[in-house]
């Protein structure tokens, strides 16, 4: 008999092969499935609904920090400005206490501090009545210094009171300034705006213009007295300012040159 020799057949995969082969597939599957998920679950994070739901606390508390830091300056300029003013008031009350010239009315009483080059004294205006075509004005003035001044020149203006522009409630540029930054509620139920502080700066205005106006209009006179101003003592003397009424002699305003000054030798 012939030997035949025959071709082995093709090796069959064994049952461990096959398993292995699933549980590859199963792997890759479950990746892919794994990753689509997640990319899914990312993209609705950023852009879906929730997104800007979660994003607004975020921007409602940025908003609010800026708030608090605006609110913070806002106090903190008021401060300064409320500090300004202070400053401000107590130079005021020093330029008084060397001020060149007094103010007066009729019927005001008291006296006021005048200061020229060679002392300070004391001005009084003790009386007004009607003289000829114009008013008399009795004024005292009293010498604070050890020396005698004599033949005193007095210079007067004169005039009609001053009639201020600016309304009983009307507010200052600073002060409406400071009502809007703090968020005040004025009438009509809305806060004060930048319109509001305009509105102010015009009436200061108005009535800085209304002021010089007024100033430009008072009468002048200047008349040197025959007296001699006694150390420590009171001077009284009269001044007649024409024509003027009554009503003409509303404001008046005083200033002295005292410039001959004699003292007792030993």
């Amino acid at each position: 008999m012939e030997d035949q020799v025959k071709a082995d057949p093709a090796p069959r995969s064994s049952a461990g092969d096959d398993a292995i082969g699933c549980i590859v597939a199963f792997l890759i599957v479950g990746g892919i499935i794994t990753l689509t998920v997640l990319g899914g679950r990312q993209v609705w994070k950023e852009y879906g609904p929730g997104a800007k739901a979660d994003a607004a606390p975020a921007e409602d508390q940025r908003i609010v920090a800026l708030q608090a830091q605006v609110k913070v300056l806002s106090e903190r300029m008021i401060e300064s400005e409320r500090e300004s003013a202070r400053v401000a008031a107590e130079a005021q009350a020093l330029t008084s206490l060397q001020s060149t010239s007094a103010t007066f009315a009729p019927g005001q009483s008291g006296y006021a501090p005048v200061t020229t080059p060679s002392g300070r004294f004391l001005v009084m205006l003790e009386d007004v009545k009607p003289y000829a075509d114009g008013q008399r004005l009795t004024l005292r003035v009293g010498n604070l210094q050890f020396a005698t001044y004599s033949r005193p020149k007095i210079k007067l203006k004169w005039g009609r009171r001053f009639s201020s522009t600016l309304g009983p409630k009307q507010m200052s540029v600073r002060e409406v300034r400071e009502l809007r930054y703090l968020g005040v509620v004025g009438q009509g139920g809305r806060e004060y705006s930048a319109s509001d502080e305009t509105a102010a700066a015009q009436a200061a205005a108005a009535e800085e213009a209304a002021h010089y106006t007024w100033r430009a209009s008072l009468s002048t006179k200047e008349e040197q007295l025959l007296v001699d101003l006694r150390p420590g003592s009171w001077t009284t003397f009269s001044i007649t300012v024409a024509p003027a009424t009554s009503q003409d002699v509303g404001f008046i305003e005083f200033t002295m040159d005292a410039s001959v000054v004699s003292m007792a030798g030993r």
